[in-house]
């Protein structure tokens, strides 16, 4: 059994905005639109470094077809967020295909189409192990605020290890909250207690636990993390260590 250590990290905010434009033929309509992505390296090298970069190709309404490096950060769990403006005629997908790239070699490792259409905010994971060759995307909608409850709403990843595929569990203080949970997918949402100053999250499987992860309302040990008023990603990683990411960036 491992005992998770709890490391904050913070994303680069990015202002966005929405705009719309068209063309001169009423026949044939062209829609600017623009989404955000935000986007984490869970891919474990020998090193803390980030060995890898995200790229993402798609329909510029200006430059015509675009190549942008959307991540390049330079440490092992980083994060970002970025602004894609893409064009479609009327009511076709926007789509914008994703490569997860070696930063030394340029190889393309894993590759994925975001069909950007059906949400304004994406998150989306690479995950990996270098020593073992195994790479991954994930994409998925990033949760919606939620206004109604007044818990705190945390979402659970599991990248502890590229080669499981099982489903597994997650307790909160020994309570069941959420089983048959994918690996390496967003977890259904946690509601949490907003002024509990310690809360032990578990993950097992038959049984079995498989890891731990204390949360502190104070995470980053000097107050400024508002444990209440947010929302959370928290990630167990190789080697027995848990991530907290605030997921109200977007917001921000």
């Amino acid at each position: 059994m491992q005992f998770s250590k709890l490391c904050v990290s913070s994303a680069l905010i990015a202002m966005l905005s929405s705009c719309g434009g068209g063309s001169d033929s009423p026949s044939q309509v062209v829609l600017l639109d623009s989404f955000q992505i935000s986007s984490y390296d869970f891919v474990k090298s020998d090193s803390d470094l980030s060995s890898i970069e995200i790229k993402a190709q798609y329909d510029s309404a200006v430059e015509g077809v675009v190549n942008k490096t959307i991540y390049d950060g330079p440490l092992f769990g980083g994060s970002s967020l970025s602004p894609i403006n893409v064009i479609a005629n009327p009511n076709s997908s926007y789509t914008v295909d994703m490569s997860l790239i070696d930063s030394n070699s340029q190889m393309v490792l894993a590759s994925d189409t975001i069909i950007a259409s059906d949400a304004a905010k994406k998150l989306v994971f690479a995950f990996g192990d270098t020593s073992k060759n195994l790479y991954q995307f994930s994409a998925e909608n990033a949760p919606e605020k939620d206004y109604t409850t007044e818990k705190v709403p945390v979402y659970v990843v599991n990248a502890r290890d590229m080669e499981q595929v099982e489903s597994y569990n997650i307790l909160v203080d020994g309570s069941l909250e959420a089983d048959n949970v994918p690996v390496r997918k967003l977890s259904s949402k946690l509601l949490l207690s907003p002024s509990q100053q310690s809360i032990m999250l578990s993950l097992t499987r038959n049984g079995i636990e498989l890891d731990r992860c204390e949360l502190g309302t104070d995470s980053d040990g000097d107050g400024t993390t508002n444990w209440a008023d947010t929302e959370w990603l928290v990630t167990f990683l190789p080697e027995g260590k848990c991530q907290l990411n605030n997921l109200d960036i977007f917001n921000q």
